[in-house]
Protein backbone atom coordinates (compact mmCIF):
# COMPACT_ATOMS: atom_id res chain seq x y z
CA UNK A 1 0.00 0.00 0.00
CA UNK A 2 0.97 3.69 -0.14
CA UNK A 3 2.76 5.73 2.53
CA UNK A 4 -0.45 6.28 4.49
CA UNK A 5 -0.94 2.60 5.36
CA UNK A 6 0.38 -0.90 4.87
CA UNK A 7 -0.35 -4.57 5.01
CA UNK A 8 2.70 -6.75 5.59
CA UNK A 9 3.27 -10.31 6.65
CA UNK A 10 6.53 -10.40 8.59
CA UNK A 11 7.24 -9.86 12.27
CA UNK A 12 3.79 -10.68 13.71
CA UNK A 13 1.99 -14.04 13.69
CA UNK A 14 1.14 -14.93 10.12
CA UNK A 15 -2.59 -14.46 10.53
CA UNK A 16 -2.17 -10.83 11.59
CA UNK A 17 0.79 -9.56 9.61
CA UNK A 18 3.09 -6.70 10.58
CA UNK A 19 3.19 -3.02 9.73
CA UNK A 20 6.35 -0.93 9.99
CA UNK A 21 6.11 1.50 12.97
CA UNK A 22 7.41 4.44 10.94
CA UNK A 23 4.35 4.30 8.75
CA UNK A 24 2.02 4.55 11.76
CA UNK A 25 3.23 7.84 13.20
CA UNK A 26 0.41 9.84 11.66
CA UNK A 27 -2.40 10.61 14.18
CA UNK A 28 -5.06 9.44 11.74
CA UNK A 29 -3.53 5.98 11.51
CA UNK A 30 -5.81 3.27 12.88
CA UNK A 31 -5.29 -0.40 13.62
CA UNK A 32 -8.17 -2.75 12.88
CA UNK A 33 -7.71 -6.50 13.29
CA UNK A 34 -9.96 -8.60 11.09
CA UNK A 35 -10.39 -12.08 12.52
CA UNK A 36 -12.52 -14.33 10.31
CA UNK A 37 -12.15 -17.13 12.85
CA UNK A 38 -14.63 -15.23 15.03
CA UNK A 39 -17.33 -15.19 12.36
CA UNK A 40 -18.77 -18.66 13.12
CA UNK A 41 -19.15 -17.61 16.75
CA UNK A 42 -20.73 -14.34 15.65
CA UNK A 43 -23.20 -16.19 13.42
CA UNK A 44 -24.17 -18.33 16.41
CA UNK A 45 -25.21 -15.13 18.14
CA UNK A 46 -28.13 -14.64 15.74
CA UNK A 47 -30.20 -17.67 16.88
CA UNK A 48 -29.41 -16.84 20.49
CA UNK A 49 -30.66 -13.29 19.98
CA UNK A 50 -33.76 -14.56 18.18
CA UNK A 51 -34.45 -17.01 21.01
CA UNK A 52 -34.27 -14.27 23.63
CA UNK A 53 -36.52 -11.92 21.66
CA UNK A 54 -39.15 -14.44 20.54
CA UNK A 55 -39.53 -16.20 23.89
CA UNK A 56 -40.01 -12.89 25.65
CA UNK A 57 -42.63 -11.74 23.13
CA UNK A 58 -44.47 -15.07 23.31
CA UNK A 59 -44.50 -14.84 27.07
CA UNK A 60 -45.78 -11.24 27.17
CA UNK A 61 -48.25 -10.70 24.35
CA UNK A 62 -50.75 -13.46 25.27
CA UNK A 63 -51.13 -11.74 28.63
CA UNK A 64 -52.16 -8.39 27.12
CA UNK A 65 -54.54 -9.71 24.44
CA UNK A 66 -57.20 -8.86 23.45
CA UNK A 67 -56.14 -5.25 23.12
CA UNK A 68 -58.38 -2.46 24.37
CA UNK A 69 -56.57 0.82 23.73
CA UNK A 70 -59.55 2.84 24.91
CA UNK A 71 -59.36 1.37 28.40
CA UNK A 72 -57.08 3.15 30.83
CA UNK A 73 -56.87 0.02 32.97
CA UNK A 74 -55.76 -2.06 29.99
CA UNK A 75 -53.16 0.49 28.88
CA UNK A 76 -51.68 0.70 32.37
CA UNK A 77 -51.49 -3.07 32.77
CA UNK A 78 -50.28 -3.77 29.24
CA UNK A 79 -47.55 -1.14 29.31
CA UNK A 80 -46.45 -2.35 32.72
CA UNK A 81 -46.10 -5.92 31.46
CA UNK A 82 -44.28 -4.85 28.29
CA UNK A 83 -41.84 -2.58 30.10
CA UNK A 84 -41.07 -5.17 32.78
CA UNK A 85 -40.23 -7.75 30.11
CA UNK A 86 -38.27 -5.52 27.71
CA UNK A 87 -34.84 -6.15 29.24
CA UNK A 88 -34.57 -9.61 27.64
CA UNK A 89 -35.41 -8.40 24.10
CA UNK A 90 -32.92 -5.55 24.54
CA UNK A 91 -30.26 -8.10 25.44
CA UNK A 92 -31.16 -10.09 22.36
CA UNK A 93 -30.92 -7.03 20.13
CA UNK A 94 -27.54 -6.15 21.66
CA UNK A 95 -26.26 -9.66 20.92
CA UNK A 96 -27.57 -9.45 17.35
CA UNK A 97 -25.86 -6.08 16.87
CA UNK A 98 -22.57 -7.36 18.26
CA UNK A 99 -22.77 -10.42 16.01
CA UNK A 100 -23.42 -8.19 12.99
CA UNK A 101 -20.39 -6.05 13.83
CA UNK A 102 -18.07 -9.04 14.14
CA UNK A 103 -19.45 -10.70 11.01
CA UNK A 104 -19.46 -7.34 9.19
CA UNK A 105 -23.11 -7.70 8.20
CA UNK A 106 -23.81 -4.00 7.74
CA UNK A 107 -27.38 -4.48 6.57
CA UNK A 108 -28.26 -6.54 9.63
CA UNK A 109 -26.53 -4.00 11.86
CA UNK A 110 -28.57 -1.15 10.38
CA UNK A 111 -31.77 -3.15 10.81
CA UNK A 112 -31.01 -3.94 14.45
CA UNK A 113 -30.03 -0.32 15.08
CA UNK A 114 -33.31 0.90 13.60
CA UNK A 115 -35.28 -1.49 15.80
CA UNK A 116 -33.35 -0.27 18.85
CA UNK A 117 -34.18 3.35 18.06
CA UNK A 118 -37.83 2.38 17.62
CA UNK A 119 -37.74 0.65 21.01
CA UNK A 120 -36.26 3.80 22.56
CA UNK A 121 -39.02 5.95 21.05
CA UNK A 122 -41.69 3.49 22.23
CA UNK A 123 -40.21 3.51 25.74
CA UNK A 124 -40.35 7.32 25.92
CA UNK A 125 -43.90 7.66 24.54
CA UNK A 126 -45.22 4.62 26.36
CA UNK A 127 -43.57 5.70 29.60
CA UNK A 128 -45.32 9.06 29.47
CA UNK A 129 -48.69 7.38 28.83
CA UNK A 130 -48.00 4.91 31.63
CA UNK A 131 -47.42 7.67 34.17
CA UNK A 132 -50.47 9.63 32.96
CA UNK A 133 -52.71 6.56 33.24
CA UNK A 134 -51.41 5.78 36.71
CA UNK A 135 -52.09 9.34 37.84
CA UNK A 136 -55.70 8.98 36.68
CA UNK A 137 -56.11 5.52 38.20
CA UNK A 138 -54.54 6.35 41.55
CA UNK A 139 -57.54 8.48 42.52
CA UNK A 140 -59.81 5.44 42.21
CA UNK A 141 -57.64 3.09 44.29
CA UNK A 142 -58.24 2.33 47.92
CA UNK A 143 -55.66 3.26 50.51
CA UNK A 144 -54.91 -0.42 51.08
CA UNK A 145 -53.75 -1.16 47.53
CA UNK A 146 -52.30 2.24 46.62
CA UNK A 147 -48.79 1.60 48.12
CA UNK A 148 -48.40 -1.61 46.10
CA UNK A 149 -49.42 0.11 42.88
CA UNK A 150 -47.03 2.97 43.57
CA UNK A 151 -44.11 0.60 44.14
CA UNK A 152 -44.87 -1.33 40.94
CA UNK A 153 -45.28 1.91 39.00
CA UNK A 154 -42.00 3.43 40.13
CA UNK A 155 -40.19 0.16 39.45
CA UNK A 156 -41.52 0.28 35.88
CA UNK A 157 -40.59 3.95 35.53
CA UNK A 158 -37.00 3.16 36.57
CA UNK A 159 -36.84 0.40 33.94
CA UNK A 160 -38.07 2.83 31.29
CA UNK A 161 -35.62 5.53 32.35
CA UNK A 162 -32.75 3.05 32.00
CA UNK A 163 -33.95 1.16 28.92
CA UNK A 164 -34.76 4.18 26.74
CA UNK A 165 -31.27 5.75 26.75
CA UNK A 166 -29.60 2.34 26.50
CA UNK A 167 -31.65 1.43 23.42
CA UNK A 168 -31.01 4.86 21.88
CA UNK A 169 -27.28 4.64 22.59
CA UNK A 170 -27.04 1.16 21.08
CA UNK A 171 -29.05 2.20 18.03
CA UNK A 172 -27.00 5.31 17.33
CA UNK A 173 -23.77 3.43 18.01
CA UNK A 174 -24.82 0.69 15.60
CA UNK A 175 -25.44 3.15 12.77
CA UNK A 176 -22.11 4.84 13.45
CA UNK A 177 -20.30 1.49 13.46
CA UNK A 178 -21.91 0.53 10.15
CA UNK A 179 -20.75 3.78 8.55
CA UNK A 180 -17.28 3.68 10.08
CA UNK A 181 -16.51 0.13 9.00
CA UNK A 182 -15.04 1.11 5.65
CA UNK A 183 -11.92 -1.07 5.81
CA UNK A 184 -11.70 -3.00 2.52
CA UNK A 185 -11.60 -6.75 2.78
CA UNK A 186 -8.72 -8.77 1.46
CA UNK A 187 -8.71 -10.59 -1.89
CA UNK A 188 -10.26 -13.64 -0.23
CA UNK A 189 -13.21 -11.72 1.26
CA UNK A 190 -11.80 -10.63 4.58
CA UNK A 191 -8.45 -12.27 5.13
CA UNK A 192 -7.16 -12.25 8.66
CA UNK A 193 -4.61 -9.47 8.64
CA UNK A 194 -3.77 -6.40 10.61
CA UNK A 195 -4.67 -3.46 8.42
CA UNK A 196 -3.13 -0.13 9.33
CA UNK A 197 -4.07 3.03 7.52
CA UNK A 198 -6.54 5.91 7.31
Amino acid sequence: MGPTGCVASAGWPSEYGYCEPLRCLEPECTIQPIVPAARPLALAGYPIALLLIVTSLLDTFPKILPADFGSRDWRYGALGLVFNSMVTPLLGLAIAGASAIVARHHGVLRLVSGVLLAVAAFAVIGGILFVIDFSALSSTLSERVTPGFEVATWKTVVIVLLAAPVAAWLGIGGFRAARADAVPEGPEGGSARLVVGH
